[in-house]
């Protein structure tokens, strides 16, 4: 993978693709459909490191736990820690508008993160949280993978969406299984019919 600066990520971001997939995520109602759309566009370690990611943003908007607690429980790098930290101080992030609806909820962090994402609708409000939340990574992946998805559905062969997409042929036949399987992909693909 390309290693994706910051233009390049501020560029994925407002692509037509991505907003699209913002779109969709906004018109998600349930945590339960977040969550069934999160388990197909993720692996379970990018689940992983964004439920860690988001626990992080809420222990230190605390302040009650030291920095060693945090990357000791949530196995987080100082230097994530750190960026997390930053975008918690600086306003333009937004992140107090998510901390605020994340008050009162008793979940697990994946779940609470779920309600949360269920709760906004707003399409920019899903973009700040994900041009946020996600790596530069993450997101050069995830709009990659919508794209596969787009593609699988038009039945373009899956060496041709590998090469075109520029990912590999065995995540365009996990994806294409997904879909067949009536994943989270299923609901986006059905979204973006409305």
């Amino acid at each position: 993978m390309p290693k994706i600066n910051l233009v390049q990520f501020h560029e994925i971001i407002a692509s037509p693709d991505f907003q699209e997939i913002l779109e969709i995520i906004a018109s998600l109602k349930t945590s339960t459909e977040v969550n069934s759309f999160f388990s197909a566009a993720f692996s379970e370690k990018e689940i992983e490191n964004f439920k860690n990611r988001w626990q992080a943003i809420k222990w230190i908007g605390q302040e009650d736990m030291t920095y060693r607690e945090i990357i000791e429980k949530t196995g987080l790098s100082s230097t994530i820690l750190q960026r997390a930290r930053n975008r918690l101080l600086d306003p333009s992030y937004e992140w107090d508008f998510f901390l605020k609806k994340s008050k009162g909820l008793d979940a697990h962090p994946l779940q609470e993160l779920f309600e949360i994402i269920a709760s906004v609708n707003k399409t920019k409000e899903v973009e700040y949280f994900f041009s946020n939340a996600l790596t530069r990574s993450e997101v050069y992946h995830f709009k990659k993978r919508w794209q596969a998805v787009k593609m699988i559905q038009e039945e373009i062969p899956y060496r041709k969406i590998s090469k075109e997409v520029d990912l590999s042929l065995s995540t365009v036949f996990s994806i294409a299984n997904s879909i067949k399987e009536k994943s989270g992909w299923n609901l986006a693909l059905q979204k973006l019919k409305e």
